[in-house]
């Protein structure tokens, strides 16, 4: 489950002025593959905003509230993409129905959107939400402030008030070793700290193998530009046998 805080009224969650709505969602997998999740239905039939205890703003007469997300389950160094759209809309039959407007309430001032810092008592320091094209094929700048739990159990970020009391710090998952790709025009980019031999190999999105290339240091370079193929191609690093690090760019 995914956690988002923002401050509404109770009177803009009754009328509907803030309602929130799944856009996208979709998980990729290690290769950089990437298709539709299988509980999108779900996702969407549960985005209710929950209020948090004793978080009452008298100044603004507003309470914080968590948006509950729907992640499901994913396996080992698979990600997820999840787009969700707050607008505002009308209230038929004791249910919200979205006007795909623009949502009447500000949340741009929010926990999970705001610049944090230590001297605000913060363990780490945040610069807000990040100005980030949806379509980059590159992953999303991670948020601390948007929780994560599985089973109950925090797993990452931090919530306002009491609502991450139950764990301290951010969880990391274990890196073997730190490896880089990048693309620059037509040139593919690899740096891998790692001992012993390396192998980069570079897919089409069907899987099939386009390029490979062996080496034993560092760094090498690719050049990109007598490949055929056009479009979006997966690179993955191989570092003595396993797996270290893919990613997803355009071939033009």
């Amino acid at each position: 489950m995914a956690y988002f805080y923002f401050e509404a009224s109770e009177e803009d969650i009754d009328q509907c002025n803030i309602m929130f709505s799944l856009d996208i969602c979709q998980t990729v997998d290690l290769a950089g593959f990437n298709k539709a999740c299988s509980n999108d239905k779900l996702i969407q039939e549960n985005l209710l905003p929950e209020k948090v205890d004793e978080s009452y703003n008298k100044e603004n007469k507003t309470y914080t509230w968590a948006l509950p997300i729907v992640i499901d389950s994913l396996s080992l160094g698979s990600g997820i993409r999840v787009d969700i759209v707050a607008s505002s809309g009308t209230k038929i039959e004791n249910k919200c129905l979205t006007y795909n407007i623009p949502t009447e309430v500000d949340i741009s001032q929010s926990w999970s959107l705001t610049e944090h810092s230590i001297t605000d008592k913060e363990p780490i320091y945040y610069a807000g939400a990040p100005s980030w094209d949806k379509d980059e094929l590159t992953p999303a700048p991670k948020a601390p402030y948007i929780v994560i739990r599985s089973k109950a159990s925090l797993l990452w970020g931090y919530g306002p008030f009491d609502t991450t009391n139950d764990r301290v710090g951010i969880f990391y998952m274990p890196i073997a070793s730190k490896a880089l790709i990048q693309v620059n025009s037509n040139r593919l980019f690899v740096e891998a700290e790692a001992n012993g031999s390396k192998t980069v190999k570079i897919f089409d999105l069907l899987g099939n193998e386009l390029l490979s290339k062996t080496f034993e240091g560092s760094s090498t370079e690719i050049n990109l530009a007598p490949l055929a193929h056009r479009g979006t191609l997966v690179a993955r690093l191989m570092t003595n046998g396993k797996l270290t690090a893919t990613k997803a760019f355009k071939s033009r």
